[in-house]
């Protein structure tokens, strides 16, 4: 299904992040995240927090920051409810 290809994408960027390649963790950040739909909050919120990880590990502090609120308040909503 899309959502585990998905959580398959998040996992390989995390081990090109652990391995120095940030760039290519972003880039599965972002196709795995390509594969959800709005009702996949948590593998959503799971891959936003990898790409704020390999955005921070390419110095771009700034959209690392936005990343991680917007997981942040996901995860503050999902809580919350």
């Amino acid at each position: 299904s899309e959502p585990e290809q998905a959580r398959s994408a998040f996992e390989v960027g995390r081990a090109h992040l652990l391995l120095g390649d940030a760039r290519r963790a972003e880039e599965e950040a972002r196709a795995g995240l390509a594969l959800l739909d709005d009702q996949a909050v948590l593998d959503t919120c799971n891959g936003r927090l990898l790409l704020g990880d390999a955005l921070a590990a390419q110095s771009d502090i700034t959209r690392a920051l936005e990343t991680y609120k917007w997981a942040a308040q996901m995860l503050g909503m999902m809580t919350a409810a």
